[in-house]
């Protein structure tokens, strides 16, 4: 199948699927005699599981350093990195809602004042935080 075509299938961009090929996530396929690539059966399959991966929080580069991985224990040196990078964006995350929520806080919820004198928009425009 060409490149479109695995587009199609996948529901992945073709510059994607260019970009995984030149960022070493996905193996270059042979081209035909006029330079068209070539993807054979198992092209889906490729493309599905590096969307898992992502899907799962990895990035492009770790996803090409697990096709790298010789040993196991590369392997699971790799995905420990990874959890504690996801772990640190949970807390990230934690902590942005407990701002957010003590903005919502602060804000008294009058329908006639104007926006520049919510606390939510003077922290959002000007990073004033109460």
């Amino acid at each position: 199948m060409r490149i479109g075509q695995l587009s199609q299938a996948t529901g992945v961009s073709v510059q994607a699927i260019r970009y995984y090929e030149r960022f070493g996530v996905f193996e270059k396929p042979p081209r035909n005699k006029i330079g068209h690539r070539l993807y054979g059966p198992d092209a889906c399959h490729a493309i599905y599981a590096i969307k898992e991966a992502q899907r799962r929080g990895f990035k492009l580069s770790e996803i090409r350093e697990i096709k790298e991985a010789s040993f196991c224990d590369e392997l699971h040196l790799l995905i420990a990195g990874v959890l504690e990078r996801l772990r640190e964006k949970e807390r990230q995350v934690r902590q942005s809602q407990k701002e957010i929520n003590d903005l919502c806080s602060d804000c008294h919820w009058k329908a006639e004042s104007p926006a520049a004198d919510c606390p939510i928009y003077k922290s959002l425009r000007y990073g004033e935080y109460p």
